[in-house]
């Protein structure tokens, strides 16, 4: 690939965040498993047939690195799923100290397990050449890239499990891909992309296979969970969007 190509391709690259297992050194700024923390008040997120929700996921959005995505600067959002994985819900609560550890009011029948806290590591996504952001490129623009992508580009190496992440132009399903946006804002896209390039979601979180904190999906897989970008900037968390894969 010409140089100013490769240039004009790396200009799309952004952040995402990889959400590992808390080192004990750097800011615990996400937590899976054990018990959330919730208002006083609110009640326990409940399915359609009133059975109580597995929860999964704290992000500490005050503790979160900057990457482009318009989280709200402070509060916590907290991630529930029913038996089914299909009813998904996101709670944000801006106050975080008002918050207080809670049971379950039932016994639900998920296991109880220890909480796991999460660091953030910064690394680099890249769209891949079917990326919609690449859609209105003419043909040919990129020649090459696909070489470069497998013998060119070291990406991050993933841990086996648990690879739970913040933004980024893939969600890598188990099953197939889906492209999302790795932020709030659209870049300078090359040539004239479609409308599916400028809708697209941005990847609030995935969720990995991951058996210590109780997350199998299925038979080994991962979770996605997206939200537009109108949505996002008016805190809509309600409107997030959830698909599922497993081998």
């Amino acid at each position: 690939m010409e140089p100013e190509r490769f240039e004009q391709w790396r200009a799309l690259w952004r952040d995402s965040i990889g959400l590992r297992r808390a080192d004990g050194r750097s800011p615990v700024v996400a937590s899976v498993a054990g018990r959330p923390a919730l208002p006083p008040e609110a009640e326990w997120p409940l399915d359609g047939s009133g059975a109580p929700k597995q929860y999964l996921m704290t992000l500490d959005l005050a503790a979160l690195p900057r990457i482009g995505i318009d989280l709200p600067d402070r509060g916590v959002l907290l991630c529930f799923i029913d038996t089914e994985y299909e009813e998904p819900e996101v709670l944000f609560f801006e106050d975080a100290a008002a918050l207080r550890p809670r049971e379950c009011p039932v016994d639900d029948g998920w296991p109880l397990r220890e909480r796991i806290d999460l660091m953030a590591v910064v690394e680099p996504s890249r769209p891949g050449p079917d990326h919609p952001y690449l859609s209105g490129v003419p043909k040919g623009h990129f020649k090459g890239l696909g070489r470069v992508l497998a013998t060119e580009i070291d990406d991050p190496e993933p841990p086996n499990e648990g690879d739970h992440r913040i933004g980024g132009y893939y969600a890598f399903g188990t099953q197939y891909d889906f492209p999302c946006a790795p932020a709030s804002e659209v870049p300078d896209l090359p040539g004239t992309p479609g409308p599916e390039a400028l809708d697209l979601p941005v990847l609030l979180v995935r969720m990995d296979y991951d058996p210590d904190a109780g997350m199998p999906w299925g038979d080994c897989g991962r979770s996605e969970w997206v939200i537009g970008r109108d949505d996002l900037a008016a805190r809509r968390f309600d409107r997030v969007e959830f698909s599922w894969s497993c081998h």
